[in-house]
């Protein structure tokens, strides 16, 4: 069994930009490692290994433009302990790669339940969340690729692995 998600992982001068900001973020929990960084599209959940395959196909099939995403705002949630950076408007070409995705997969028989809220995770496990709704600066780079994802959570740290990338293309 594997536990699989598709994500988004930001360019490494994002990534960086992310690293300042999280460092300079008034907030008690536990960070984010900056090689996590990443904004999930659909979480597939525990797969047996036999429908790798099948979720492969599903994501190759997928043709979506590149686009940009850019991350203004902090976001709480409360009921789960996260401290999140999120985007004023969802791109109309993220919304476009979350539901061609799903759809694809579907054809190829994976069943999921998504609803797209895209975020990115600075800190997990927060008791203490910044005053400022803003971000000091907006995160921005060129979503040119998403990737499937294998997620295995250990006591101390989440550690995820790349399982295939796949370019984002018209």
């Amino acid at each position: 069994m594997k536990r699989l998600f598709f994500g988004i992982y930001p360019d490494l001068p994002a990534n960086q930009l992310l690293q300042r900001i999280q460092a300079q973020t008034a907030c008690a929990g536990k960070p984010t490692a900056p090689q996590n960084f990443h904004v999930t599209l659909i979480f597939v959940g525990e797969r047996e290994d036999a429908e790798l395959g099948r979720i492969e196909r599903a994501a190759a099939s997928v043709s979506v433009p590149p686009f940009t995403l850019r991350l203004e705002h902090y976001d709480v949630f409360k009921r789960i302990g996260l401290l999140a950076c999120v985007p004023a408007r969802t791109p109309v070409e993220l919304l476009s790669l979350h539901k061609r995705l799903l759809g694809a997969l579907r054809e190829c028989g994976v069943h999921i339940r998504s609803r797209l809220y895209p975020h990115l995770t600075l800190f997990r496990k927060i008791e203490g969340v910044p005053a400022e709704r803003e971000l000091p600066a907006a995160v921005e780079w060129r979503v040119a690729s998403f990737a499937l994802v294998e997620s295995s959570l250990r006591p101390d740290k989440a550690h995820y692995r790349i399982v295939r990338e796949y370019k984002l293309r018209v």
